[in-house]
Order: C-alpha cells, then sequence, then structure tokens
C-alpha cells in the first residue's frame, strides 16, 4: 500500500460519496415507482 499511487483514505472517501449518491438516486427511483403505481391504480379506479 505505501508503495502504490494511490492514496487510500481518499479513494475510501470517495467511494462513500459514490455509495451515498447511489442510494440517494435509488430512493428517487422508488419514490416515482409508487407515484407510477399509484397513478395506475387511479387510471383503472376510473374505469
Amino acid at each position: 500500500m505505501e508503495d502504490s499511487n494511490v492514496n487510500a483514505v481518499k479513494e475510501m472517501v470517495n467511494l462513500i460519496s459514490v455509495v451515498r449518491a447511489y442510494e440517494s438516486l435509488q430512493k428517487v427511483v422508488q419514490a416515482e415507482d409508487e407515484t407510477v403505481a399509484a397513478a395506475i391504480d387511479q387510471v383503472a379506479s376510473v374505469r
């Protein structure tokens, strides 16, 4: 590790940031999916 050209702490911080961004976007997609499902249910109940 000491001889590598990689800063392990910096890369770990970057990885944590990427994981948090992924989790946030995953929540957005889940919320959108729930919104679409609710809209489909409303359209189906009208008919």
